[in-house]
């Protein structure tokens, strides 16, 4: 479930798998907040550069991948892919991947699917 709201980050990190000292330390940070919306941009701050040494808790507290510029890189470096073959894999053209790597746009929830999925599958084929 998308997080959109303080509250609904306060929520998600009530009910992560993390350490406890942890969950209070954001927490408590987060009570100084007050409510408003939240968008990629600003949970991206909060987890890698906000005051408490979060970053490895993300995926924890979000139940997903939160940075996709490096995740991204990340697979298409482990696949041994170029960005033009990377896109065209995944039906996107290289402006568009190139983009998703800088973080100047985050991919829709569709590619995010495909992306998903097509990482399985290249896995599935480096094993056989």
């Amino acid at each position: 479930m998308p997080i959109n709201t303080v509250s609904e980050l306060r929520a998600a990190i009530e009910g992560a798998d993390i350490p406890e000292d942890m969950r209070r330390l954001a927490l408590d940070y987060l009570a100084t907040e007050p409510e408003h919306e939240l968008d990629q941009n600003a949970l991206r701050a909060f987890f890698w550069f906000g005051p408490l040494p979060l970053r490895e808790y993300a995926t924890a507290i979000l139940g997903g991948i939160t940075d996709w510029p490096v995740y991204l890189k990340d697979l298409r470096t482990r696949l041994g892919m170029t960005q033009r073959q990377f896109g065209h894999a995944i039906g996107a053209g290289v402006p568009t991947v190139s983009r998703w790597e800088t973080g100047a746009v985050t991919p829709s929830p569709a590619y995010q699917r495909l992306i998903r999925e097509f990482e399985e599958g290249g896995a599935k084929e480096a094993d056989a």
